[in-house]
């Protein structure tokens, strides 16, 4: 995903970009709008939305549908399944980043906390100032992890933005004469350097990495960016990303994370800090 411009699909026929170059100066639609397109373009239930967003339907000027035969049954079946595994992932998600930016397990993201991390992560101030304001819905001064999720689940983008979630392969030009354009950022690329941060982070060198070690390390990136993360914090982040609940990561559970969150690999101090 370009740093130029984000652009954040709040709902058909709805749109709103983000851009560094212009400052990021204007925005549609309105707070209000904004608010009510993100409910009605979501098909899940968040506090503070009405659990359907559908309007009622008179039953009796309803066709009947065709029967379903058993195997079409059954596919749709496993297709709802699928989709609920995945709302359940990104709802997951969504929480393990959250944590990660709200450093002082408040409950809720700060400016200062959002701008640090987006900062950190590549994103000028212009640009992280405007999209504090879009995701603060109700205006009230910081993040709240339902506002946080909403968004989180409803838009695309967001989740591929740097310093957020899985961040797209990106295609660089090569040095050669010929301009040759290769893929930087694919899923080996991350895997194999998560392999490696893996390797420096298990001080002790028994294959897992515990919380004293995840710790440390993230608190040495920390100070060296005045980002200090509390203990409570910390606990929520390993416990999180502790996928088996054995108090420890195995090299699997700490690669996936790396590769799967970018606020991870950005809280690692692994993150590429662009110009």
């Amino acid at each position: 995903l370009s740093m130029a411009a984000v652009v954040v699909a709040m709902a058909p026929q709805t749109t709103f970009a983000f851009t560094q170059q212009q400052q990021a100066t204007k925005f549609s639609p309105s707070m209000t709008s904004l608010h009510s397109s993100v409910a009605a373009s979501s098909s899940v239930y968040f506090p503070g939305t009405p659990s359907s967003m559908s309007s009622p339907v008179n039953s009796a000027a309803t066709p009947p549908r065709p029967q379903e035969t058993p195997v079409a049954a059954s596919e749709a079946a496993a297709e709802a399944r699928q989709n609920m595994e995945l709302i359940d992932q990104l709802k997951h998600d969504a929480t393990v980043i959250f944590c990660i930016i709200d450093t002082d397990a408040s409950g809720s993201i700060e400016r200062q906390e959002f701008a640090r991390h987006l900062q950190r992560a590549g994103s000028s101030a212009t640009f992280v100032d405007a999209l504090f304001d879009r995701m603060d819905l109700n205006g009230d001064g910081s993040i709240s992890d339902s506002e946080f999720r909403t968004l989180y689940l409803t838009v695309p983008s967001l989740r591929a933005l740097p310093g957020m979630g899985q961040v797209q392969p990106e295609m660089m030009e090569t040095e050669d004469d010929d301009e040759e354009e290769v893929q930087v950022n694919t899923y080996e690329d991350i895997m194999e350097a998560g392999a490696q941060v893996f390797d420096s982070l298990d001080v002790d060198g028994n294959g897992f990495i515990d919380f004293t070690e995840l710790k440390a390390h993230i608190s040495r990136q920390a100070a060296s960016s005045s980002c200090l993360f509390q203990d409570e914090a910390m606990v929520k982040i390993f416990s999180l990303l502790d996928t088996d609940h054995d108090l420890r990561l195995n090299k699997q559970e700490f690669r996936d994370a790396y590769w799967r969150y970018s606020a991870f690999r950005n809280a690692l101090g692994e993150e590429c800090i662009k110009d």
